[in-house]
């Protein structure tokens, strides 16, 4: 024998069925916009990352420059060349 479901009871059923349907929908959008948001911050922070070598890179090299200048036999050499001072009966000649 044939077992008879109402109505109702059919129409009970599709709408929990929408409703769980609707819910995982929403749980499922909810997932992929945390998902996405963790792939972009991971790139920001593999480029943060390169960005902050290059800095400390340039760091060390400011501190070595600063260093140099502290010498003063350097330090007239550096300002000879790059401002094109010039010691008593020394000739400057500018080559391209």
């Amino acid at each position: 024998m044939k077992s008879k479901v109402s109505k109702k009871s059919r129409r009970r059923l599709f709408m929990i069925c929408v409703l769980m349907l609707g819910c995982i929908g929403i749980l499922a959008s909810s997932v992929l916009k945390d998902w996405l948001k963790i792939l972009d911050n991971k790139k920001q922070t593999i480029v943060l990352e390169e960005k902050y070598t290059a800095l400390l890179k340039e760091e060390k090299e400011l501190q070595a420059e600063v260093i140099k200048l502290q010498d003063p036999e350097y330090m007239a050499r550096y300002a000879r060349e790059t401002f094109f001072y010039s010691l008593p009966d020394e000739v400057i000649i500018k080559m391209k």
